[in-house]
């Protein structure tokens, strides 16, 4: 699964540790620990709010995509 790297990624890009992330969120800092290594499942609605915390893209979270998808209607 991309997402627990997506996270991190993103996270460590904006300068932030995993007590910081928590703190914004409002979580403890063993949920972000745990969505990064992958030991437990992230619902869409803490994806929502991650975009918000760490200025990325939920195809950048979930897919580990350095831009944004095009979707092409044939």
């Amino acid at each position: 699964m991309v997402i627990n790297s997506g996270i991190k990624e993103a996270r460590e890009k904006k300068m932030m540790t995993q007590n910081d992330l928590a703190k914004r969120m409002g979580v403890d800092v063993n949920v972000i620990k745990d969505w990064e290594e992958n030991n437990t499942m992230i619902s869409l609605k803490d994806v929502r709010r991650l975009t918000k915390y760490l200025d990325a893209t939920s195809d950048q979270l979930l897919l580990g995509c350095t831009k944004p998808l095009l979707i092409y209607q044939v």
